[in-house]
């Protein structure tokens, strides 16, 4: 197939990161690839918010305009439904040595190997499976099965904690000997696989963007704009192959576009209820708990004096935190305590460690060392409570944990949902997880946040 496009509706492939389409096409899809963003003017008294439609096309020429090769997918699709009789050009590539395979004595469940064979038929994309279903497999299972990487394969993460986790079990697949690491002060470039945090990996991605076959963007939701971190990486790292893993994706357009345009769209998906209908995901329990009005509450204006006072600072509220923990660990459960104030999540451990209770708190200042050995605890139930903040709202794995509490509120469904999947793995000993929320009458902001989450819950049939 000749490589110079010609007619009016053409793409040419450039590469993972950019390539070229005419001006017609262009024309064309342009809405379709665009955001409503915002700018901000000063008027007489005040600033004043206007909209307009950002277009992520990267340049305009004679030769083409270019675009993200992310959108490619999106773009086929836009001129299949429109009629418009598109020409491809530069799209062979290697062809995929692949052979759906794991390391001895390790097996697929059946929603596993769909998803993989989704992901490699594709080359890129993105994979959507509830925490507690197996991302961190998914990923290096897919890696595994493919048996032609010249290059190095990247994995980054979004923390330290999960850069740790994730290194120990590629260990398994590939042997210790092959996994490298970047954060945490380690800076291990030389093997096959390379475990990083996206932190430390940006400060080298110009040096070593060239040397991967493939990258895997784990936790994909936080890729969420066109100028973030990861979408730096991604505009420096050149692996063709590119997968995103993540439990929940955006609904703001900005976020799925650059997701699209950096990975590529949703290739395969597994849903919570489909987990629970299988017998891989415990069955969520939901019990709400009221605390008392408070009329000085009530009259506060500025949010964040709001939730000092409402959820941080509440002794009413974090006495009832504390005695569902203690409630609950004289059943013989595991608590997980979500906050989302440091100072919180300090106030609550000495209210613990008042009754008796040894509660550890997990925070960013943590070391790897504490976080590792907590979450072991907790997993082993020799430890029956953490209270922890967002460090560990993600990408952390407690099978065994019994119940999940809420301390935090807020209203994102994002952060709910990675919240409770600490706990959602169905085990042999625990079908179920109980989560404790917190309806907070006191203020209006607290009263809509509450309305938000309680939504969520009967969205997925937990209530």
């Amino acid at each position: 197939m000749t490589t110079q496009p010609s007619g009016k509706f053409w793409i040419k492939y450039g590469g993972p990161i950019e390539s070229l389409m005419s001006a017609e096409l262009s024309r064309i899809v342009d809405p379709h690839i665009s955001y409503t963003a915002v700018y901000y003017r000063q008027g007489a008294w005040k600033k004043t918010r206007h909209e307009y439609s950002k277009s992520t096309i990267l340049s305009k020429t004679k030769e083409g305009h270019a675009f993200y090769t992310g959108f490619i997918p999106k773009i086929e699709k836009i001129c299949a439904d429109n009629g418009v009789p598109l020409v491809m050009y530069n799209m062979e590539r290697d062809p995929l040595k692949v052979e759906l395979s794991l390391p001895e004595g390790m097996d697929f469940r059946d929603f596993q190997s769909d998803l993989i064979k989704a992901a490699l038929s594709k080359r890129r994309g993105v994979l959507v499976a509830p925490t507690g279903t197996g991302k961190t497999f998914l990923g290096l299972s897919l890696i595994y099965s493919i048996k032609n990487i010249e290059g190095g394969v990247l994995w980054l993460c979004h923390t330290k904690d999960l850069m740790n986790q994730t290194s120990k079990e590629a260990a398994k697949f590939f042997g210790v000997e092959n996994v490298g690491m970047i954060g945490d002060g380690i800076c291990d470039t030389s093997k096959f696989l390379t475990v990083a945090t996206r932190q430390s990996f940006r400060k080298i991605a110009d040096e070593l963007g060239t040397a991967y076959d493939v990258v895997i963007v784990d936790e994909v939701h936080h890729l969420s704009s066109f100028s973030g971190e990861y979408a730096e990486i991604l505009g420096q790292v050149w692996a063709p192959i590119r997968i995103g893993l993540t439990a929940t994706t955006h609904t703001d357009p900005q976020a799925l576009l650059a997701m699209e345009a950096f990975i590529g769209p949703v290739v395969g998906k597994y849903t919570i209820d489909k987990g629970r209908e299988d017998g891989y995901m415990a069955n969520p329990i939901i019990k709400v708990l009221k605390t008392s009005k408070n009329y000085n509450i009530s009259t506060i204006r500025k949010y964040q004096d709001v939730y000092e006072c409402g959820i941080v600072r509440n002794l009413e509220r974090n006495r009832m935190i504390v005695n569902a923990v203690d409630e609950q660990n004289k059943k013989g459960k595991s608590c997980l305590v979500v906050v989302n104030k440091i100072a919180h999540g300090e106030l609550l451990t000495n209210l613990l460690h008042n009754i008796g209770n040894d509660a550890v708190f997990v925070c960013g200042s943590t070391d790897s060392e504490s976080r590792m050995l907590a979450k072991q605890c907790l997993n082993e139930k020799n430890l029956k409570c953490v209270i922890c903040t967002t460090v560990w709202k993600e990408g952390v794995n407690i099978p065994e944990l019994d119940v999940v509490i809420n301390a935090a509120g807020g209203k994102s469904e994002i952060v709910t949902l990675q919240s409770i999947g600490r706990g959602l793995r169905r085990t042999a000993s625990k079908q179920n997880l109980l989560i404790i929320d917190f309806f907070d009458p006191s203020h209006y902001y607290l009263i809509s946040h509450f309305g938000e989450r309680l939504c969520l819950y009967m969205e997925m049939g937990w209530m």
